[in-house]
């Protein structure tokens, strides 16, 4: 997984960002050995005082953890792990569901998207999983919010209509 760095975002929370989705997609094990900042911040083409913030930030999070001469592990809490997971995935279909209320489609619209996407031929079945998740929480989002619109709505004309009279 390359690392892509953008200029709109402070480095070390895009560093944060990545680290945090190699765990949560297994690319670094549960207590797995991390590589040493020096060489993640060349992996990285960072310095490396970004990259140690980053990790820093990782280990207060309780996704890793330092021992003294050995470096940095993994977490091996597992519902820790699935627990970040599940809010990346919760953000991510936040995010999803802002740009589609944005473009001004109803829950209903956004799920058609969804369901209309295919899945690329070389996701294995826990990608697959995730993804049914993932569509769920932003369905069920979409819901919600298209929900909480349509109140929003009804009170704003209630409101004009009060004025008018």
């Amino acid at each position: 997984m390359p690392w892509e760095l953008k200029d709109d975002r402070p480095i070390h929370l895009q560093l944060l960002e990545a680290l945090e989705l190699r765990i949560l997609t297994g690319i670094y094990a549960v207590g797995q050995r991390l590589p040493s900042v020096r060489d993640l911040a060349q992996e990285a083409s960072v310095n490396a005082n970004t990259m140690q913030r980053a990790l820093t930030t990782l280990e207060q999070s309780g996704l890793v953890y330092a021992q003294r001469t050995a470096g940095r592990f993994i977490t091996e809490d597992t519902e820790k792990i699935t627990a970040v997971r599940s809010a990346f995935a919760q953000q991510l279909a936040r995010t999803y569901l802002q740009g589609m209320l944005q473009l001004g489609y109803g829950s209903e619209e956004a799920r058609a998207f969804l369901s209309g996407i295919a899945l690329p031929a070389t996701e294995d079945a826990a990608t697959k999983d995730a993804t049914t998740i993932n569509e769920a929480t932003t369905i069920n989002e979409a819901t919600a919010v298209n929900e909480a619109t349509a109140t929003e709505r009804a009170a704003e004309k209630a409101t004009t209509e009060e004025n008018n009279v």
